[in-house]
């Protein structure tokens, strides 16, 4: 039997094991913390709006990047549903767009709280809108290969044998196609099941998922074609424009080779607010278009190297281009 690693352990109690915790801890927190959550989200508003800015929805935007046009994208996770419900708030109270991707079918850990992504859909109205946030080929994998159980598939994709089993699919073109078209067959099933539950969908963001996680540092070892398959099976290279045609969508809202030219991603990720702060200022004073791409737990209860409202009142964002070569 397959053990995980250290490395592994630690990354799965940040991500799928660390769902129910994270979710009830961040309950508690939004609450208590409420306060700094709209002081902080009022801060990059008014940066923005200092900087001359104006606020689009993300499909809007995408579309037709305009010079320092601005959209937020949520990626809203179990945890992230308890801040969401500020974020929801703060961008009605301010009538600015936004968009808010549910990632609320990956696995059983997700579908538990289906009832609580119902009632977070309610709440969404105005100018704002909903897309669809997943990682097709990981919740193929898990409810396929592993009937739903997250953790032993997180071990396996760690392992030596997803490895191999790339290794098998980049010698079998057959193979990978049929691969690819039965989770293409089942990610359709799953957007029309999003537009079911929670009305007209349009856009999906690409969710890392752990097979690309994992295999990130391991790529420069793997077999060449080996190492490339899983690239192009990462959610963002996965959803290319004929698959998102056949489930109905419009786009992926990712950076990648389909991306239009001038629109640009900040994000909170990690709770790197520092770096977001500095890249948002780049961009902005290259003028470009901005996608925000923010983590509800982040500013509910997750961890942050420092205070956004700080750090542009610090001047962070308006830094050097030279200093951000990061």
């Amino acid at each position: 039997m397959l053990l995980p690693t250290g490395r592994l352990l630690t990354k799965m109690s940040r991500n799928a094991f660390s769902g129910r915790y994270g979710y009830f801890r961040t309950k508690w927190r939004a609450v208590t913390e409420g306060r700094i959550l709209f002081r902080e989200a009022s801060a990059l508003l008014a940066f923005l709006r200092r900087s001359g800015c104006t606020f689009h929805r993300c499909a809007d935007l995408y579309r037709q990047p305009v010079s320092r046009g601005i959209s937020y994208r949520y990626d809203v996770h179990v945890r992230d549903i308890p801040g969401c419900r500020s974020f929801v708030e703060f961008h009605r109270k301010e009538g600015i767009p936004a968009t808010f991707f549910f990632f609320w079918d990956y696995s059983p850990l997700e579908r538990k709280h289906f009832q609580e992504y119902k009632e977070l859909r309610k709440l969404i109205v105005g100018s704002s809108e909903v897309g669809h946030h997943d990682s097709p080929v990981d919740a193929f994998l898990i409810a396929n290969r592993f009937r739903g159980n997250r953790r032993e598939y997180a071990t396996w994709a760690d392992s030596e044998g997803a490895v191999r089993w790339l290794t098998r699919l980049a010698e079998d073109p057959v193979e990978l196609a049929r691969f690819n078209d039965s989770v293409l067959t089942e990610f359709i099933a799953r957007v029309r099941q999003a537009q079911v539950h929670f009305g007209p969908i349009s856009l999906i963001a690409g969710h890392g998922g752990e097979l690309g996680q994992v295999l990130r540092k391991k790529l420069p070892k793997m077999n060449p074609a080996a190492a490339k398959i899983a690239q192009n099976l990462r959610a963002r290279h996965w959803l290319t424009p004929n698959r998102l045609a056949a489930a109905g969508l419009e786009a992926c809202v990712d950076r990648n080779n389909y991306a239009p030219q001038g629109w640009f991603e900040a994000s909170d990720d990690g709770g790197l607010m520092t770096k977001m702060a500095r890249v948002l200022g780049r961009r902005l004073e290259q003028t470009t278009a901005v996608q925000l791409l923010l983590h509800p737990y982040t500013w509910a209860g997750g961890k942050r190297d420092a205070e956004l409202s700080e750090l542009l009142n610090s001047g962070t964002a308006l830094s050097s281009a030279a200093a951000l070569a990061t």
